[in-house]
């Protein structure tokens, strides 16, 4: 077992495919299949239950996340004190991101600022730190990371500076089989009889959803939490309840048996890219926060 094959599984988890984590990591589907693999002989389990392009957690692989999530974080953490160090540290970017890299098109972003670099003969890399937003934010914060894709309402304007580069609505999302499924677009009042599945109470989608639920009535129908929107989605998959999420965050290929549903009374959220006011950075960083300012913004 390594820290990189800890680090595609949870990939897999983000993307909800082998492909979507494959893609985000920078290598081919076959290279995560082996080393995926090759965790799995070396452990003795089984960690995803694939069905066709699909694929489930295993009543091992739920144990094992809880495990892995507090092993990337150590090994992020240390990297992150010792890259200081290192005088390759000036032609890489420390980014950090809630786990929407594919959704938002992030990992399209890297791409071309490096493609880009490559035209002037600059070899960048990024080094992606990847976890829920209060974590994310607190790396940004205590300077363990230079800039952070992020939900806004964290951020003092006083403290930090934002490039907003994506708004999205949120939607309801349940099983085709749900019969809430027949409706163009509905209110949340009718979630009166459902099991609702959020995001951990430490994120900001959680906060946005459960007072607009309080409004309603509705705080007692959540019925479990998770930090990450691929197991959500999964669980819904499963019909074990439903969900309330950015619509960019459902991969439909990837769950083809979901639907959305419009909320009539609309309710969205933004995705920027944050820094500290006044941080001095390198100018690999600084141009890059430049290339998605001229790029990305939306106004």
């Amino acid at each position: 077992m390594n820290f990189t094959q800890i680090s595609y599984f949870l990939a897999i988890l983000r993307t909800g495919t082998f492909t979507g984590a494959a893609d985000d990591s920078f290598i081919s589907q076959s290279s995560m299949s082996k080393q995926i693999k090759a965790l799995e002989d070396e452990i003795g389990v089984k960690l995803f239950k694939r069905e066709r392009s699909r694929v489930y957690l295993s009543e091992a692989g739920y144990e094992f996340f809880s495990f892995a999530e507090k092993v990337e974080a150590e090994r992020l953490d240390l990297e992150a004190s010792l890259k200081r160090f290192s005088s390759k540290h000036q032609g890489t970017i420390i980014i950090g991101s809630i786990p929407v890299v594919t959704a938002y098109g992030i990992s399209g972003m890297f791409a071309k600022f490096q493609v880009e670099m490559l035209k002037q003969g600059a070899n960048i890399n990024f080094d992606l730190y990847s976890d829920e937003q209060n974590t994310v934010f607190q790396a940004l914060k205590n300077n363990r990371i230079d800039l952070a894709f992020l939900r806004p309402p964290y951020l003092s304007k006083d403290l930090y500076e934002s490039i907003t580069v994506a708004i999205d609505d949120f939607v309801f999302i349940c099983h085709k089989d749900n019969p809430l499924n027949k409706n163009q677009s509905l209110d949340i009042k009718c979630l009166k009889n459902e099991r609702i599945i959020l995001l951990t109470p430490r994120s900001t989608l959680y906060q946005v959803c459960i007072a607009e639920l309080g409004r309603n009535g509705l705080k007692d129908n959540v019925v479990a939490t998770t930090g990450r929107h691929a197991v959500i989605l999964e669980m819904v998959n499963n019909k074990l309840g439903v969900t309330l999420l950015p619509r960019k965050l459902l991969n439909k290929a990837a769950f083809p048996n979901l639907c959305t549903i419009e909320l009539t009374v609309p309710m969205k959220t933004e995705l920027v890219l944050a820094k500290q006011k006044d941080k001095i950075f390198n100018a690999t960083t600084t141009k890059f926060w430049e290339f998605v300012k001229t790029n990305y913004e939306i106004k």
